[in-house]
């Protein structure tokens, strides 16, 4: 029995029937301090007589180790991964099946599941926000038994550059639905639970890059069937009284308090009409 690690860029993609070896070892690589520098850890069980399925626990080691997260990458079905009728070759597969992709919080005291005969990987991010001086940081990501003793034990240099990342200038969104956040956790559109949800998302959004935010002015009217009608979560409130329309703005205050909150600085108005 041989369990068997690697240390491989993030952006490679380890699916299930991929072989450990066709992937280049990352022994060293640079980031800056205030650059979010993120790796993979592929590992798989060898052996015909090994156990089906063996739960170490992940431990990272070093200087780096207090500024790092790991999670494990998920995989998710694709069933129809593209038109067999486009003549595109850029594709890293076209078959249906199983893809890495989802990120789960480790559980379990960072338990991770090594198959037998499988390839998986563990994403780890290192996120030293400048509390780190420029240097070099040698860092071990290892499996360990429930004795505490190493099982398998990779090293990665990972040197910090004396610089900083400037403030991003590029203005970059990708849509965020309120309405579909309250539909999929089963909550009143503008509920106190239904705020923290979004602030949840918003943060996120903004800790990968996102700066600019889909506001709901009012309900986006996208992607809605004819005669048919998306759950109202704008942000606006209209009342008509005596044919004069009245508009509240007290929800839109909030929401923006909660992105200077999260950090977003930049709004994106919604559609007033459909497409």
């Amino acid at each position: 029995m041989q369990i068997r690690t690697k240390i491989i860029s993030s952006l490679e993609k380890v699916f299930l029937d991929s072989s450990i070896d066709q992937f280049k070892p990352l022994t060293f690589i640079r980031m800056m301090k205030n650059q979010r520098l993120s790796v993979q850890l592929a590992h798989t069980v060898d052996g015909d007589d090994a156990p089906l399925r063996i739960v170490p626990q992940l431990k990272i080691n070093g200087a780096l180790a207090d500024y790092a997260r790991a999670r494990t990458v998920e995989l998710v079905p694709v069933a129809y991964p593209i038109d067999p009728a486009i003549p595109d070759d850029n594709y890293l597969s076209k078959k249906p099946g199983l893809y890495p992709d989802w990120l789960q919080p480790l559980h379990y005291g960072a338990g991770i599941s090594v198959m037998r005969g499988q390839l998986r990987a563990v994403w780890v991010e290192f996120m030293p926000d400048g509390n780190l001086p420029a240097g070099t940081y040698e860092t071990e990501i290892a499996f360990v038994g429930g004795m505490g003793e190493t099982i398998t034990s990779d090293k990665i240099i990972i040197e910090i550059l004396d610089a900083c990342l400037p403030e991003q200038e590029m203005l970059l969104t990708q849509w965020f639905h309120c309405d579909c956040l309250a539909n999929y956790y089963n909550c009143e559109p503008w509920s106190e639970r239904h705020w923290r949800i979004v602030e949840n998302f918003a943060r996120t959004a903004r800790e990968n890059g996102i700066n600019l935010l889909l506001t709901p002015i009012f309900t986006p009217p996208l992607d809605t069937a004819i005669g048919g009608e998306r759950t109202t979560n704008q942000l606006i409130d209209v009342t008509v009284t005596d044919g004069e329309y009245t508009f509240g703005f007290d929800k839109l205050d909030r929401w923006i308090e909660m992105c200077d909150r999260v950090g977003i600085k930049y709004f994106e108005i919604s559609h007033l009409f459909p497409q």
